[in-house]
């Protein structure tokens, strides 16, 4: 099956198609081994593996230190949503094969222990950074030579139409993200953030949208990220090209 590239700065921002990249069975499989964070077999086999022997694969370790207090993942979950492997998958194969990034620079992490859905955290933290660097140039933007990774939440959704809902869905888990790394370091870098989205209809595609802060925005960025309840809205006023 043939997926659409498609990059777009920030959620209301311009669009162009980067490119097209190809994914069939094999392709999943691959990708899904490294990059899918939920244990997906057969039934008989989920039976063993989820209650007789509570076996579940370990993960591929990378070059990228998740921030405190955010960890690594290191085994994959029990399932409950195939389509979120999908969304998963699908990214890395377009990272790894389109962008060239190793497999090991797509690094799972996790939400703080007992944190809660409040600080729900994204899917990946990807490298090079020199990858985002080259796509934002392309819209007129530079970012910090200084960012070690970039945060990615991936989604999936069967109807284009839920496309930018799900992106914005994925925003608010970045948000999340910057929210509690800024409140254990105040000079982290805030804003920058992949949220990548497949669709199947009408035709197949995965939109990956970019965020970074607009210029002159980051004093603004850190007060909306600072306070105590987390509006999604006053965070995307201060991205590029988030016209809300």
């Amino acid at each position: 099956m043939d997926f659409d590239i498609v990059l777009r700065s920030g959620l209301y921002g311009s669009s162009t198609k980067v490119g097209v990249i190809s994914i069939g069975n094999a392709n999943v499989d691959v990708t899904a081994s490294f990059a899918g964070s939920l244990h997906i077999l057969e039934m008989g086999d989920h039976f063993d593996d989820y209650l007789v022997t509570g076996h579940f694969p370990a993960l591929m370790s990378g070059p990228v230190t998740a921030p405190k207090p955010f960890g690594r993942l290191i085994w994959k979950h029990p399932s409950m949503d195939v389509m979120g492997n999908f969304g998963e998958a699908i990214f890395a194969s377009v990272y790894t094969r389109h962008y060239g990034a190793a497999n090991s620079e797509i690094v799972h992490i996790h939400q703080p222990v007992g944190s809660g859905f409040r600080f729900r955290c994204p899917d990946f933290l990807v490298a090079p950074v020199s990858i985002f660097a080259q796509d934002v140039s392309n819209f007129g933007s530079t970012i910090p030579t200084t960012l070690d990774f970039i945060p990615a939440e991936c989604k999936a959704t069967l109807s284009n139409s839920y496309e930018r809902a799900y992106a914005k869905n994925a925003a608010e888990q970045l948000a999340a993200f910057w929210k509690k790394s800024l409140g254990m370091n105040p000079s982290y870098p805030v804003g920058y953030g992949i949220a990548s989205v497949m669709s199947r209809y009408p035709s197949p595609t995965v939109t990956l949208t970019y965020f970074w802060p607009k210029a002159n925005m980051a004093t603004k960025l850190q007060a909306a990220l600072s306070k105590k309840k987390l509006r999604i809205r006053k965070v995307l006023g201060c991205l590029h090209d988030s016209a809300i």
